[in-house]
């Protein structure tokens, strides 16, 4: 049987797992942004205080980075659901937010909130550029 190749391929490991990832690590590092808006500066350590806080060049980074990250997200999901399916964007969305609640607590849980976040930008950089290449 020959397969047709204008068929829609729907959800493949690979760029699931890597936009789960990206998820995950956005749910992460964006959590803990909004936990130190939150708390009055005598209660954040320095690097989040530098990080989050302070008007410095490094905050505007991290701030847009954010928003960034937030934007190509939801264009990926768009894109996929156009390209794929509609259901399959969904059902990663889903899944996307389920991963990043429950994972995000455990990581949070086993290593705390400051070094997941941290880590948490370069994952989303280099997940959030090689998702787009493997659709």
């Amino acid at each position: 049987m020959v397969e047709d190749s204008t068929e829609k391929r729907t959800m493949e490991p690979l760029p699931t797992a890597l936009y789960l990832m990206f998820q995950v690590f956005f749910g992460l590092t964006s959590w803990q942004y909004a936990q130190v808006v939150k708390l009055s500066p005598m209660d954040i350590s320095l690097v989040e205080h530098k990080l989050w806080r302070e008007s410095t060049f490094l905050s505007t980074v991290a701030t847009t980075s954010l928003l960034a990250a937030r934007l190509n997200g939801i264009a990926f999901l768009l894109y996929f659901g156009y390209e794929r399916s509609w259901t399959a964007a969904a059902l990663l969305f889903g899944a996307g937010l389920l991963c990043s609640v429950v994972l995000g607590a455990v990581i949070r849980k086993v290593a705390g909130t400051l070094i997941p976040a941290l880590v948490g930008y370069p994952v989303m950089l280099l997940t959030g550029v090689l998702v787009w290449f493997i659709v």
